[in-house]
């Protein structure tokens, strides 16, 4: 069985906005690593930000408003051009994340 901790939804529409996942210290157990693997697929396949906040930051307000606050200025863009939506990507060369119009082929 497969569960998020946390899922911030859309106020009006109830659209899932962003994942938040614990991680504590079983998240280094290969059972759990091939978990999280899925679970990580699943939010990504759907455009929908997982944030994964370890165990030891989880008293540390600032770094999970700041962890947060860091996904959500993608989610629910336009793209400039043409409107359509934005999603998140990651670019395969570098591994950084940068935001690519669902348009663009």
């Amino acid at each position: 069985m497969y569960h998020v901790d946390i899922v911030l939804v859309d106020s009006i529409w109830g659209n899932p906005l962003i994942g938040i996942e614990i991680d504590g210290i079983t998240h280094k157990n290969e059972e759990q690593i091939l978990r999280d693997t899925f679970k990580d697929a699943i939010f990504s396949e759907n455009n929908i930000p997982l944030i994964r906040i370890p165990i030891n930051e989880i008293s540390n307000k600032n770094y999970i408003i700041y962890s947060i606050n860091e996904k959500l200025r993608y989610v629910n863009r336009a793209c400039p051009k043409c409107g359509r939506k934005m999603i998140l990507q990651k670019n395969s060369g570098i591994g950084e994340n940068f935001l690519g119009c669902t348009n663009y082929s």
